[in-house]
């Protein structure tokens, strides 16, 4: 085996100093990698630390434009993010993100109406005592589905307490083949 010039061994310093892999200067400089290795071992030079996995297909703009499109409930599955960013690069990217997928809540479907109406009812009895509570019409309620159970749908979201109303799946009161047995028991006491 031929010996190096000196020339050639300062090139191979200059460039593992620069950072480059010992394939790359074996390929710029016509030497074996082999003869790489041995120069930064004698020199004591360690390899550059190579990146294991796949190299991330998404910029720093692609990410931001994520972050913007799961906030803002227009996707819903790391799916409907490739058909949006046109590349093959959804839940892992999430995943990196800080979003965790979480199960859907299920709640009734309510309307604008229905939210004031309710809001309303807990100002006007927010003051209530237990003995107020107890006097009362309440209801219990369980349901059978005829048609197995009912859907698991996920979301993306950073974890958090709060829910938005893109968490909920909405439920319809009547319909979705069900059977619901209800008992009410009531309790007035008559003021005299």
């Amino acid at each position: 085996m031929k010996k190096l010039p000196d020339s050639v061994k300062r090139t191979v310093i200059q460039k593992l100093n620069e950072g480059l892999s010992y394939r790359q200067i074996a390929n710029s400089v016509n030497v074996s990698f082999g003869s790489v290795k041995n120069i930064a071992d004698s020199n004591k030079i360690s390899a550059p630390k190579c990146r294991a996995g796949r190299r991330c297909l998404l910029n720093d703009y692609d990410r931001r434009a994520v972050n913007r499109l799961v906030r803002s409930g227009a996707v819903k599955s790391g799916t409907d993010i490739q058909k949006k960013l046109k590349n093959t690069h959804g839940n892992r990217e999430l995943t990196k993100l800080g979003f965790k997928a979480r199960r859907k809540v299920k709640k009734p479907l309510l309307t604008k109406r229905h939210h004031e109406l309710r809001l309303k009812f807990a100002k006007d009895h927010q003051h209530w005592t237990p003995e107020q509570w107890a006097n009362g019409f309440w209801t219990y309620e369980s349901k059978i589905n005829l048609h197995g159970p009912n859907g698991i749908k996920y979301i993306w979201k950073k974890p958090s307490k709060t829910i938005t109303s893109r968490d909920v799946t909405p439920t319809l009161k009547f319909g979705d083949g069900k059977i619901l047995f209800g008992e009410v028991f009531a309790r007035l006491v008559l003021e005299i």
